[in-house]
């Protein structure tokens, strides 16, 4: 986008004043030149595993389309999409092979209402006046310094096996032993506060973010950041129109 002048947005999973990696600063310093970097997290906060995927979820309401290019069926990149779609935005995914595990999500969006993309003229359709009107007032004096981005390297190719005796077993006790806990509706021990006191007002049934916030009394904001997270980890399930059940 930067090598097009093209405004540009890079939305941090740490605090405003951190760059990661390090080694992307002069790539920092070209976005601020001719976009905005932006950020919910105080100065000084450094990344985790969880800022990334939640901050995925500014980037979903600041775009117009969201375009996954590869996911395994469970992965943060398609709570992003599902964010997206309850944004009301687009939705664009790069078909794979259906051999592929990291594939599996993609292919499974294009099932629902996403788009299948194989080339950037398919999103460029759904837009046709982004050329106008995406243009940088100012010329980008890091133009001739921008880092190389090399294409993405193929992925390795999943060998079919027939499954061993052993393995068969081993599947059927997981799955028991999940629908045991389902049915039970035991909560891992490792939830914090507000992630326990959220799952627990799900035991009954499935319900509206709007009704968690009024049973646990917990703020908007901080429901919908736990609900991400737990549904990152498997303890809750998103199903249409903001409702959640666990899993």
């Amino acid at each position: 986008a930067l090598s097009h002048n093209c405004y540009t947005v890079g939305v941090l999973g740490c605090g405003i004043d951190i760059v990661y990696p390090r080694e992307n600063k002069q790539l920092f310093e070209a976005v601020e030149k001719n976009g905005v970097i932006l950020s919910e997290y105080p100065p000084g906060v450094s990344c985790s595993k969880v800022s990334f995927p939640l901050r995925n979820r500014i980037m979903a309401g600041l775009s117009k389309g969201v375009l996954v290019t590869e996911a395994p069926v469970k992965s943060g990149a398609l709570i992003t999409a599902r964010l997206a779609i309850e944004y009301g935005r687009d939705v664009f995914a790069i078909p794979g092979s259906i051999f592929e595990e990291n594939c599996g999500g993609t292919n499974r969006l294009l099932q629902g209402s996403a788009k299948s993309t194989t080339c950037a003229q398919d999103i460029l359709d759904e837009y046709p006046d982004a050329g106008d009107r995406l243009r940088a007032p100012m010329g980008n004096v890091f133009i001739d310094n921008l880092p190389e981005i090399s294409p993405a390297q193929t992925a390795v190719k999943i060998a079919l096996r027939p499954k061993k005796q052993q393995e068969i077993k081993e599947e059927e006790t997981v799955k028991n032993n999940d629908e045991q806990k389902q049915e039970k509706h035991e909560l891992p021990d490792t939830l914090n506060e507000f992630e326990r006191k959220i799952a627990q007002s799900l035991i009954d049934g499935q319900l509206h973010k709007d009704e968690i916030v009024r049973i646990t009394g917990i703020e908007s904001g901080k429901v919908n950041t736990t609900l991400i997270l737990l549904e990152m980890d498997g303890v809750v399930k998103a199903l249409p129109s903001g409702i959640y059940k666990l899993k």
